[in-house]
């Protein structure tokens, strides 16, 4: 699941989607910081429990950046 992490902070990076974006989704599906904190805890991927990657994995998969569910539903 880390992998979602490093892909979401990628997408960022490279302005495929932005921080409020991604932020808005993961809020709406569950996620739990707020705004500023989010932005920050993407910076450090040991914030993020195994229920805030999925979560994470989920808004990336509803913004149309593919499905990093698909990958991490293995394991």
């Amino acid at each position: 699941m880390q992998d979602t992490h490093r892909i979401a902070k990628a997408l960022v990076a490279d302005n495929t989607i932005t921080l409020d974006e991604l932020w808005t989704q993961w809020w709406v599906n569950g996620g739990w910081a707020g705004q500023n904190d989010f932005g920050i805890y993407l910076g450090a991927p040991a914030w993020f429990d195994s229920f805030d990657l999925y979560v994470l994995a989920w808004a990336l998969t509803d913004l149309g950046c593919g499905s990093p569910l698909d990958q991490t539903a293995g394991g």
